[in-house]
């Protein structure tokens, strides 16, 4: 009978094989191409359009008003970020 992976396990220091290299089936390359861009593609577009939003307030508003909006809005998206992350555990 087959006993659940420990978690110390996970931490063990595993043994390098130099020399071997691991073979990847046919579209292995392909998924983890698709992976990498559904992390990197939504913090990419995510900083884009903060950044955008920060130059209009700044066109619009004035440095002064686009510094105070951009402060305001990061406290209350922190805010709920916290508050959900509580509402999980």
């Amino acid at each position: 009978m087959k006993s659940k992976p420990t978690l110390r396990s996970f931490f063990k220091k595993k043994e390098v094989e130099y020399g071997k290299e691991t073979k990847l089936e046919k579209n292995d390359f392909l998924a983890l191409l698709i992976a990498a861009a559904s992390v990197f593609v939504p913090i990419i577009l995510g900083f884009a359009i903060a950044l955008g939003a920060f130059i209009w307030l700044f066109i619009q508003f004035g440095p002064a008003i686009a510094l105070l909006i951009s402060i305001i809005v990061v406290m209350v998206v922190t805010f709920i970020v916290k508050f959900v992350k509580k509402d999980e555990e």
